[in-house]
């Protein structure tokens, strides 16, 4: 398990990268379309603000959670693998 520990972090970085990078420029390069049609509905831009940060918190937070699920059942899958190979020598 020690062995793939570098390897899966280094695939957790890389997978979550692009969505780090899209949430940097978030307001200020571009306008997220929930928060421009609240603020074009009426809404305060403040309330608007609000609801488009818990929304792209919310994607970062389960991309998190599903890279590493993912990786969790690659690395799981990959050892018994090995283990069943290697009694059946």
């Amino acid at each position: 398990m020690q062995a793939c520990k570098a390897i899966l972090r280094a695939a957790l970085i890389f997978s979550l990268q692009p969505t780090i990078d899209s949430a940097k420029t978030l307001g200020i390069v571009s306008l997220p379309g929930m928060m421009t049609g609240l603020i074009l509905a009426g809404m305060s831009p403040m309330e608007a603000i609000k609801y488009q940060i818990i929304v792209i918190f919310s994607c970062l937070f389960f991309n998190h959670i599903h890279c590493h699920c993912d990786s969790r059942i690659l690395e799981l899958s990959t050892i018994f693998q090995y283990e069943r190979t290697a009694d059946s020598i």
